[in-house]
């Protein structure tokens, strides 16, 4: 998988994997396994998406307001072979 962040935000960001194993360099917690992000800047993220599942990704850095102002998404990582299904329906729920 190969994600590249543009930060058009005024500050520092960071991109955070949760249920993915990714190497250390990927894993988006700022000053400890990557430098964040700087605003303008541009960091590619890339890593074997090797676990099926649904999974999410959110800032490490000043997580706090920039998760509440919902810097945050779900990952789905499918299959090799598609599963037959009705219908599939993603809800990410925040207050």
């Amino acid at each position: 998988m190969r994600v590249e962040v543009g930060n058009g935000l005024a500050e520092k960001t960071t991109v955070h994997w949760h249920r993915v194993r990714v190497p250390h360099a990927m894993d988006g917690v700022p000053h400890l396994t990557q430098k964040p992000i700087g605003a303008g800047e541009r960091f590619v993220y890339e890593f074997d998406a090797v676990d099926v599942g649904i999974c999410w990704y959110h800032p490490h850095q000043r997580s706090f307001e920039q998760v509440g102002r919902g810097l945050y998404g779900p990952l789905i990582i499918e299959e090799p072979k598609a599963v037959r299904a009705d219908r599939e329906v993603t809800w990410m729920l925040g207050d």
